[in-house]
């Protein structure tokens, strides 16, 4: 709740000025949120005028922010490249998705790995069947596993040579996301 002077009631009712972190755990996000605060300050003062101008600005400041880095594993950034245009480009709007905590509408989870934490994007084009497999396991980052044209003949299953260098790439995304864990807790 906003009072006089720019200053905000906590939840036990102690006034808290806008300068200090509003936060009560120390996150990277912290210092968008005082930023988004102030200007809405700013903006709720200006008048009803400024909706759009509040909109833009909380999207641009804080849900920019708020999205997970994107973390290639092995060779599957270059074999993203190699894809054809259209192909790289929906494939790019499924990770996009991933990073800022959402699923795209065509992103199905990979079975054979215990749960919704590894997903697959399939995407056809006159070439052929294409698949990007990714993980939103970990907090820290959405690791990109594997891009691959699929080229099995039997069936819609995903080839057993992707499949297990999809297991060992997740394996390496295990080992970076405790590694990311561990470089965060010793700051």
């Amino acid at each position: 709740m906003v009072s006089s002077g720019g200053a905000f009631l906590n939840s036990q009712g102690a006034t808290v000025p806008a300068s200090e972190d509003l936060l009560s755990t120390d996150t990277k996000h912290s210092r968008s949120v005082i930023v988004f605060v102030r200007l809405t300050i700013a903006l709720v003062a200006l008048g009803s005028s400024s909706h759009l101008l509040l909109y833009y600005l909380w999207y641009n400041v804080a849900m920019t922010t708020l999205e997970k880095p994107l973390v290639w594993i092995g060779s599957s950034k270059k074999d993203l490249i190699s894809l054809p245009i259209e192909v790289r480009k929906f494939f790019g709007h499924a990770l996009d998705f991933a990073q800022r905590g959402n699923q795209h509408d065509a992103a199905k989870v990979l079975k054979g790995f215990g749960g919704a934490g590894v997903l697959e994007v399939v995407e056809d084009d006159v070439g052929g069947t294409y698949r990007a497999v990714y993980t939103v396991k970990f907090e820290e980052a959405v690791f990109v596993l594997h891009c691959f044209q699929k080229k099995s003949k039997s069936g819609i299953a995903t080839p057993k040579a992707d499949m297990d260098v999809i297991r060992a790439r997740l394996k390496v995304a295990e080992v970076l996301a405790k590694e990311f864990r561990d470089e965060k807790a010793n700051r």
